[in-house]
C-alpha cells in the first residue's frame, strides 16, 4: 500500500511556482503526490515530472470540472470542453507517470441535479434538466423519484 498527499491540502490551483511541494510531500514520508489540475495553463507536465523524479516519489493526476467543462451538461459545447479537458489530463498523466486520472470528472464540481421526475421546474428558467429525464425515464415513477434524490 502506498500513501499520498494531495496538492489541494496546501494550494489551489497547483502551479509551476509551487512545485517545491513535491519535496515537502516526500519529506513528510508520503509515497506519492496527487497533482490536482485546475488550470492546465499554469502547470507544466514536464516540470512536474522533473520534480517528482528528483524527489523519488510517484504521482497521480487529479482533476475537477468547472461549469464550462461539464460532461453532464445538456449543452454539447460544454460537454466537449469537458471531454477535451479529460483528454488533456490523460496526456498530462502520461507525461508525469501517473497510472490513472482521478477526481470528480462526471460533472461540474458542486453541481446538484435535483430531479423531480414529475415535470416540476427544478432549474432556474423553469425547465427540468435533460439529465434528469435521462436518469428518471418517465414521470411519476417512484423508482425514478428515489433515484433522483440520490443524484
Amino acid at each position: 500500500m502506498k500513501f499520498g498527499a494531495s496538492t489541494f491540502i496546501w494550494v489551489s490551483p497547483f502551479s509551476d511556482d509551487k512545485l517545491q511541494m513535491v519535496d515537502t510531500v516526500k519529506e513528510f514520508g508520503f509515497d506519492l503526490i496527487e497533482v490536482c489540475i485546475e488550470d492546465l495553463a499554469v502547470i507544466s507536465p514536464q516540470k512536474a515530472r522533473e520534480a517528482v523524479d528528483r524527489a523519488g516519489i510517484g504521482a497521480i493526476v487529479c482533476g475537477a470540472f468547472g461549469p464550462t467543462r461539464d460532461v453532464s451538461s445538456d449543452d454539447a459545447g460544454i460537454q466537449e470542453e469537458g471531454m477535451s479537458d479529460l483528454r488533456t489530463c490523460i496526456d498530462y498523466a502520461e507525461v508525469i507517470g501517473s497510472p490513472s486520472v482521478i477526481g470528480p470528472k462526471y460533472s461540474a464540481t458542486g453541481k446538484a441535479a435535483l430531479c423531480s421526475c414529475e415535470g416540476e421546474a427544478v432549474e432556474p428558467g423553469g425547465k427540468e434538466p435533460e439529465t434528469c429525464r435521462r436518469i428518471c425515464g418517465k414521470k411519476g415513477n417512484q423508482a425514478c423519484d428515489r433515484a433522483a434524490q440520490q443524484v
